[in-house]
């Protein structure tokens, strides 16, 4: 791959970053069918299991290291509803912008041979992937928490967080 590919594809990874950023907050429901929790995911531990996201999600950069008005997810740093409402948006909007980044590699093929075209592709996976797990792994276990800590007349005010 040469340095244009790399180039285009930085670029469209920032596109993607920004769209992602500027999409209608409505779209970023965890009830979305993107978002959705799937029954084989076990609440998350699916990814634990298969990956250990525990040992290694804290150790990979993410865009607010370097643009401070994005929201940071590395950490909890706050325990009440607000913040998780505004942490689940988050990481909706971290997990479809990185699905973008994956599916716009193929944009590479108007000008690149099909061999290059996949190189990126798979490059684009191993980039981008462990994000997505971090999100699957992560926003299952916030709900589970939230939903554990409310009680009955809590729940109903779990109805405006981003579900």
């Amino acid at each position: 791959m040469d340095l244009n590919n790399w180039l285009v594809f930085i670029c469209n990874s920032i596109l993607c970053t920004y769209l992602g950023q500027k999409l209608p907050p409505r779209l970023y429901s965890i009830n979305n069918w993107l978002f959705k929790e799937r029954a084989w995911e076990k609440g998350g531990s699916i990814y634990q299991r298969l990956f250990r996201v525990k040992a290694w999600k804290t150790l990979l950069p993410e865009v607010s290291d370097f643009i401070r008005s994005i929201f940071a997810k590395r950490h909890l740093r706050a325990y009440t509803k607000e913040y998780f409402a505004g942490y689940l948006t988050e990481s909706c909007k971290a997990e479809l912008t990185h699905w973008l980044i994956i599916g716009s590699s193929f944009f590479l093929s108007l000008w690149n041979a099909i061999a290059t075209t996949w190189a990126v592709f798979w490059v684009s996976i191993a980039f981008n992937f462990p994000y997505i797990i971090i999100q699957r792994y992560n926003r299952p276990r916030i709900v589970k928490y939230l939903m554990n800590k409310a009680d009955a007349a809590s729940r109903l005010e779990l109805t405006n967080l981003p579900m």
